[in-house]
């Protein structure tokens, strides 16, 4: 059960840390800046990583409780 939630958590990090990195890439473009530059890339990168982790972890906590259903 703590499988369960500490994937979904650390999934939703890495969203939220992605769409920073989103905002960031439209908030460079829009001030006529060099979008890749500036943080975009670092959290974009970070985002991706935290995400794939959390989603390391929250499947089998997901396939375990169906599993005990």
């Amino acid at each position: 059960m703590i499988l369960f939630w500490v994937g979904l958590v650390v999934t939703i990090i890495g969203v939220l840390i992605l769409v920073m990195g989103g905002v960031s890439f439209q908030m460079r473009a829009l001030s006529n800046k060099k979008p890749w530059n500036g943080h975009t890339r670092p959290l974009l990168g970070y985002g991706l990583l935290t995400f794939i982790v959390g989603i390391g972890i929250f499947l089998p906590g997901i396939i375990h409780l169906y599993n005990m259903a």
